[in-house]
């Protein structure tokens, strides 16, 4: 009988001659050698493949542990900059509301200091000035004050003479108001 190279197949020791037995053994063996060379070669670059890995795995952890710390870093970063924003605003509203406040004392202040400068005529009925409004008011003023000047001198201190512009109610028989400019209030 022949070896096929599987003991199954085999026929009982004692049927078998010593070579042949010796040759199945030898075989047997020789595969057995084979079989570790190989797993003891696979175990080797098992091995250095498992050393790649955790040094890989090391490096790993250690920027996961460095891209956490940036992360950290970016995250207490947006939250110093989100108050920094809120403070900004808070303050932006303040400063606007004080703007406001300021602009608006210094608009009545001005509007005061304008209206200080001014003179108003009641009563003047329309069409009596003629073609010169600010000759027929200069002369009125002259008149009423009882002013040393002369009509020059007075339009000098006048910067400028006009009827109140507003529309008027047409039922409202009364004329218009006479507005008087002077250059400062002292003049008044």
């Amino acid at each position: 009988m022949e070896s096929s190279g599987s003991l199954d197949n085999q026929a009982p020791a004692e049927a078998l001659g010593p070579n042949t037995l010796g040759n199945m053994l030898a075989s047997l063996t020789d595969k057995i050698n084979k079989g570790f060379a190989i797993s003891e070669a696979n175990q080797g670059e098992i091995r250095l493949a498992c050393e790649l890995l955790e040094k890989n795995i090391d490096l790993l952890g250690i920027r996961t542990q460095a891209l956490e710390e940036s992360v950290g870093a970016i995250k207490g970063e947006l939250s110093r900059n989100k108050e920094e924003i809120q403070l900004l605003k808070e303050n932006e509203s303040e400063f606007q509301e004080k703007l406001e406040r300021d602009f608006q004392e210094k608009l009545e202040h001005l509007e005061n200091s304008s209206r200080r400068n001014n003179l108003r005529l009641l009563s003047v009925s329309e069409g009596v000035e003629g073609a010169d409004l600010k000759k027929y008011v200069v002369s009125l003023i002259k008149w009423a004050m009882a002013l040393d000047k002369t009509e020059v001198e007075i339009m000098k201190d006048i910067q400028r003479i006009h009827r109140d512009p507003f529309q008027r109610n047409p039922n409202n028989k009364k004329p218009q108001k006479i507005l008087v400019n002077f250059q400062t209030y002292m003049l008044k």
